[in-house]
């Protein structure tokens, strides 16, 4: 989670099992708002390089598939 995580600690006092339905409600009045206000998390991007030659050019990388992943 480390790069990937946007960690918000909020508290409320709740009814016992009512925990699930205000945590969701929240998270979607979150995410309206945020998307109101234009606000957006950026994600890191990771590009991984196979065997980059010296000139930084890279051959193709080969990919084998097998029965079992269709």
């Amino acid at each position: 989670w480390a790069d990937s995580a946007v960690m918000i600690r909020c508290r409320f006092k709740v009814r016992p099992l009512d925990q699930w339905s205000v945590r969701r409600e929240f998270l979607k009045r979150l995410k309206d708002d945020f998307d109101a206000a234009g606000i957006e998390i950026p994600f890191p991007h990771v590009t991984v390089y196979a065997g980059v030659a010296r000139d930084g050019t890279a051959p193709a990388f080969p990919v084998k598939r097998s029965k079992d992943s269709a």
